[in-house]
């Protein structure tokens, strides 16, 4: 805020140095026509006057920019912790209200697909099961056919030796 406050006093310095020197209706004089009384260092204390009174005006002005400074960064505070206290005052309200249903619904959806998902890994498990179940049948018959043909061979050797003499 000091830095806000230092920029307004220059800019206000610089306006009112700009000011002073001017005066109305009175033509500024060619540099070679100087008043003979005053040296060319001096000015006159008219001026004098005018650049205390704007130095006056000056330091009321920082001092009033200064409360002002103080009174929106007061405002400001005040400002935030409002809006968070309505933010969340908000949000306590929200959260019961639904005048559509539409929290009960995505309760209800949420339920469902857990239900669903627990559905699912169950008739996985049971698929799993089944397919072992039916891999070992393939294998037993797999087995068994062959037990068979090498039961029946010899005896189809023997019909095809008597059937051939």
């Amino acid at each position: 805020m000091n830095k806000f406050t230092l920029l307004c006093c220059t800019a206000m310095i610089g306006i009112a140095a700009s000011a002073v020197g001017q005066e109305k209706g009175k033509p500024e004089a060619p540099s070679g026509m100087q008043n003979r009384i005053e040296s060319p260092g001096s000015f006159s204390f008219g001026s004098a006057g005018t650049l205390f009174q704007s130095a006056g005006d000056l330091r009321a002005a920082s001092e009033s920019l200064a409360s002002f400074g103080e009174s929106i960064e007061k405002t400001t505070t005040n400002i935030g912790g409002t809006t968070e206290a309505v933010a969340e005052h908000l949000a306590q309200m929200s959260s019961g209200f639904d005048p559509l249903g539409l929290q009960n619904a995505f309760k209800t959806i949420q339920q469902q697909s857990e239900v669903i998902r627990e559905q699912q890994e169950i008739i996985y498990r049971l698929q799993q099961r089944e397919i072992q179940r039916l891999k070992r049948e393939n294998i037993q018959l797999k087995a068994t056919i062959k037990a068979a043909k090498s039961q029946d061979l010899p005896a189809k050797k023997k019909r095809n030796e008597a059937k051939n003499p």
